[in-house]
């Protein structure tokens, strides 16, 4: 699968790829490759002919069933134990049982308990012998400072939305208009254009969510609730709609229309939101929440 990066991004993973151990922070909003990144480096680094894509070697990490790549992420709950994080480092005790380089990944590592990221702190300190740990984050802020601190950081920049429209015209096929379209309720996040390309009824969805939220940002406190109530009521996806006021604060922070800590105070509360909705909270309480912290 191609990759579309940043050439920032890129220069970072070339120089992970040739010194592949310790610690690393994959930083990023969701749908700029991160997981995907992690996997082809973990081929890369496996592979016998530096990742063919056609080797068992590959297949198998595609697969998800090679010993030399082990995934770490939250299953069917709503964060990451300690309890699994001890599971991890009894597991690393072990040898790699290949020649290459072990890649463990804790995807969504934004959601690793306190306690576990205490517990994870000797593991990213003195990792074992050809063991790269790749952390996975959307929000790097959630994670303690003496995580951060031992590890090297990788950020996922957005190519941007014109990159991403060519992109969609000369790679995959897609009529200007549309990859145009995507691109931009996309806000520029290749994972999510590809998506919105290739799916109409939800591009017209996020469309519309789009210029929703643009309307939650600057409306009162009580047309906020009251565009919450229309929002449960309608039954819009709540999940796209936080998206798409992610996607939308990023995109007036760099405008220069909101300041930084009103912009981080908002993306903390489409965070809690998020998280609430994974807990199955009734989505018009969270929704309200959010509606009244947003900045």
């Amino acid at each position: 699968m191609k990759l579309l990066l940043h050439p920032s991004t890129k220069n970072a993973l070339d120089i992970i790829m040739r010194n592949p151990a310790g610690a690393v922070i994959f930083d990023g909003s969701r749908g700029l490759g991160k997981a995907v990144a992690a996997r082809q480096l973990a081929t890369r680094l496996n592979c016998p002919q530096g990742g063919d894509d056609n080797c068992q070697v590959c297949r198998q990490i595609e697969a998800g069933t090679f010993p030399g790549y082990i995934m770490v992420n939250r299953g069917e709950k709503t964060t990451i134990s300690i309890e699994r994080v001890r599971s991890l480092t009894s597991e690393l005790t072990l040898k790699p049982y290949t020649s290459g380089t072990r890649v463990v990944v804790i995807d969504e590592a934004h959601l690793l308990t306190p306690e576990a990221q205490n517990a994870l702190l000797k593991l990213l300190e003195d990792s074992p012998d050809r063991t790269l740990i790749i952390l996975i984050a959307e929000q790097l802020e959630t994670l303690l400072l003496t995580v951060r601190s031992r590890c090297r950081l990788v950020h996922f920049t957005r190519p941007g939305e014109e990159v991403v429209t060519e992109f969609l015209v000369n790679s995959r096929g897609v009529a200007s208009h549309i990859a145009q379209q995507a691109a931009a309720a996309a806000g520029g996040v290749p994972g999510l254009a590809i998506t919105l390309a290739a799916q109409p009824t939800e591009l017209t969805l996020l469309l519309e969510l789009n210029a929703t939220a643009g309307r939650a940002q600057s409306h009162s406190t009580f047309e906020r609730l009251l565009l919450a109530m229309r929002l449960v009521t309608s039954g819009a996806d709540l999940e796209r709609f936080g998206e798409a006021l992610h996607a939308s604060t990023i995109a007036r922070t760099i405008a220069g229309e909101v300041d930084p800590n009103t912009a981080a105070a908002s993306l903390g509360a489409l965070e809690l939101f998020r998280k609430q909705l994974r807990a199955k909270i009734a989505p018009r309480v969270a929704l309200e929440r959010l509606m009244l912290e947003l900045g």
